[in-house]
């Protein structure tokens, strides 16, 4: 039977990994036609996304979180109506003055915090001019995604999500290639796209929505109940945000753009990573609320370390992967030795960092869901403190290695701090089944599959036979992982058996 965890956890890794994998695929075009200077812009580009996010205020997780809450309880569909124009009230115009900031400091921007060699400073600024109009027109689709995830309408959100990545990739090589190889171009069609994007978002969520026969209102009283929520979030995300892009503030200001570009080549890779984290979670978010208002603790702790064991069998085996092949990799996927060269020890630090961040993600979302994201911003906050003085020190020192480094002892901090103290007051007796069963067994037996393979690679391999290789890697390491996750094996062992009695009875 396919549960509704189940299901949307299928929609979400297909709706997050496919314009993840089909970026990571046109990557090589895209710098084939932009250059590894340009590359860094659009990595920039990525960046800012993530900054000018904050103007989200945690309305996405709260629309989230309360359109659960109202699907467990009677009566709730009009407040559904009017928390959504509420939030909208405000979501629109803190886009709209995002997109205008960025307008505004464009010029100052590519003429005086990017140090550009060969990409001229007017191609930098109109790039950000039209940076500026993509982020006011597509951050108010954050706010109506939130509302169909709180649906648990994620298959139809994700299937949508999958056409305009499509889209928007395809359609951006096709542009670079047939009309004009230049960044202008490319960030041009970006807004077109992300206007189409919007207002597919927007139509689906009230399509999504139970018909009342009333219009939907402004509601202050709705605003005061979830404003509490709201801010702890969005303090979070502010926190979280200088975490995950303050390096790339520092870098572009101190690497050349071309060694940036590098930077972010290797961050696109490890962010890949989060194409399978934050499905996973966000499929689980819902229900960890609705469990936790009906107080149904046996059914959160199985859920908890099922989840916990399905984050760690997903992404431990690839992270190791790339962390351990990462020149190999680079290599196949580029076909360029000097990527190679410049990236792979980028790619290795990056992915680890990422990688400690998702196995500790489940804990992370469920006390979130469960009321308590202070843990998390309080943590983060820590972390911020020392954040800036670190990176310029270890990228004044050591370049994007140096920042690279401070992002894996950032992450470490989750693992060995913040999840003692979650324990603590959550599912306290689980706290060691956690660490050795959920997370430590899957890891070590990946690492050490990985780590043999690595000593018995043979050089000077074809592309077919390295990629041969890199994916029974893969496979071997996924296979150890699943056998030392015990719900994880059991479900897997299910499905194998009934596939064999299914086939059996033909």
């Amino acid at each position: 039977m396919v549960t509704p965890v189940k299901k949307n956890t299928i929609a979400n890794l297909i709706g997050a990994n496919w314009p993840n994998l089909l970026g990571l695929v046109l990557l090589p075009a895209y710098i084939h036609f932009l250059g590894i200077e340009a590359y860094g812009v659009v990595g920039f580009f990525w960046s800012l996304q993530g900054i000018f996010g904050l103007l989200d205020a945690g309305m996405s997780a709260t629309l989230n979180r309360e359109f659960a809450r109202y699907s467990a309880q009677d009566g709730r569909g009009q407040d559904k109506h009017d928390l959504l124009r509420t939030l909208e009230a405000l979501y629109w115009p803190l886009s709209l003055m995002g997109g205008i900031l960025l307008l505004l400091l464009a010029p100052a921007i590519s003429g005086h915090w990017i140090n550009p060699q060969g990409l001229s400073r007017t191609a930098i600024e109109n790039s950000f001019y039209l940076m500026g109009v993509a982020i006011a027109l597509q951050m108010p689709s954050s706010l109506y995604q939130g509302g169909l995830m709180g649906l648990q309408r994620q298959v139809l959100l994700n299937s949508a999500l999958v056409v305009l990545a499509t889209f928007r990739g395809l359609g951006a090589v096709l542009i670079l290639w047939k009309v004009s190889p230049t960044v202008e171009a490319f960030f041009t069609w970006h807004v077109v796209v992300s206007g189409v994007q919007v207002l597919t978002m927007r139509m689906l969520l009230r399509g999504g929505l139970p018909e009342t026969g009333k219009r939907p209102v402004f509601r202050r009283d709705l605003l005061g109940e979830v404003w509490r929520y709201a801010a702890y979030i969005s303090g979070n995300s502010v926190v979280g945000v200088i975490l995950t892009q303050a390096d790339k503030l520092i870098l572009i200001r101190i690497l050349s753009l071309e060694h940036f570009g590098y930077y972010m080549l290797a961050w696109s890779v490890a962010a890949s990573l989060w194409a399978i984290i934050l499905p996973i979670n966000t499929a689980l978010f819902p229900q960890f609320v609705q469990l936790f208002e009906r107080r149904e603790e046996y059914d959160i702790v199985n859920l908890f370390h099922h989840a916990s064991q399905v984050i760690s069998v997903a992404i431990i085996p690839i992270g190791m992967l790339l962390i351990l092949f990462s020149r190999e990799i680079l290599l196949l996927w580029t076909r360029n030795p000097v990527i190679a060269d410049n990236a792979h020890l980028l790619v290795s630090l990056l992915v680890l960092g990422v990688t400690l961040n998702g196995m500790c993600s489940v804990p992370s979302y469920m006390s979130a869901a469960f009321g308590w994201p202070q843990l998390v911003m309080y943590v983060n906050f820590g972390q911020a403190i020392v954040l800036f003085p670190a990176i310029v020190f270890a990228a004044s020192r050591y370049g994007a290695v140096g920042a690279a480094a401070i992002w894996v002892i950032m992450n470490s901090t989750y693992m060995f701090a913040m999840m003692p103290i979650l324990f603590r007051r959550y599912l306290r007796k689980e706290k060691w089944k956690w660490y050795l069963l959920d997370v430590g067994r899957p890891l070590t037996g990946a690492v050490a599959a990985g780590i043999v393979m690595l000593r018995l690679l043979p050089h000077q391999l074809s592309p077919c036979v390295t990629a041969t290789y890199l994916l029974s890697t893969l496979a071997l390491m996924t296979a150890i992982s699943i056998l030392l996750a015990p719900t994880v094996r059991t479900w897997v062992g299910k499905v194998v058996l009934g596939l064999w009695r299914h086939h059996g009875s033909y």
